[in-house]
């Protein structure tokens, strides 16, 4: 259900909640953003494997979401014990490079 929140266009209304209970930089709106990311990059998978001729059309409007929402995630569970894995290796990916 959050993940549907978070894709729909009430985001900010969602954001602006959590806010409120949460704080600014919660820990759950960085599993959150990760969780946004991986559906959209399942979302690109798929397109891929079954529209192949809109997939890099796609993946360039979506780039710049996909880009947001794991920099969010990053910034948020960062030092988190409980960053997922794929994340962890996302941040170490980037502090090699």
């Amino acid at each position: 259900m959050y993940v549907w929140l978070l894709t729909q266009s009430s985001t900010s209304t969602f954001r602006r909640f959590l806010n409120m209970v949460d704080g600014n930089e919660s820990r759950l709106m960085g599993f959150l953003q990760f969780k946004k990311h991986n559906v959209l990059v399942g979302k690109l998978l798929a397109m891929q494997k079954t529209l192949p001729a809109d997939f890099e059309a796609a993946a360039k409007k979506m780039a710049p979401t996909l880009q947001s929402t794991a920099a969010e995630a990053q910034k948020l569970l960062v030092g988190d014990i409980g960053c997922p894995k794929e994340l962890s290796d996302l941040i170490l990916l980037e502090q090699t490079s």
